[in-house]
């Protein structure tokens, strides 16, 4: 089955024993290269619409308002599809820990 919000990474359980509890320990690594190319191909659209703003003789907008927006607006972006990512894995290691009935 495709699942096109699930999130992309590795899940890692660590289990520390003591005498009287276990301790479960999750560690939730994002692919960083998948978010290095999407980040390195927005740059470069953001890259050319900014030259083509700036060479552009028709002064429809304010160009600095507009470029800092478009900056902004790709940045944002980037950040927004991090925090999802982490958010989906999150929710993906309590489903594990609850389909093992470990948690509640």
């Amino acid at each position: 089955m495709i699942e096109p919000f699930k999130g992309i990474g590795t899940i890692y359980f660590d289990f520390e024993e003591s005498d009287n509890e276990t301790k479960i320990i999750c560690t939730i690594e994002p692919y960083t290269w998948i978010y290095l190319t999407n980040s390195f191909l927005i740059i470069i659209v953001l890259l050319i619409l900014s030259w083509v703003l700036i060479n552009d003789d028709s002064n429809i907008f304010p160009i600095p308002f507009l470029l800092l927006s478009l900056w902004a607006v790709g940045i944002g972006a980037m950040y927004i599809n991090w925090r999802f990512n982490l958010h989906r894995l999150e929710v993906h290691s309590k489903a594990i820990l609850q389909e093992l009935k470990l948690i509640s």
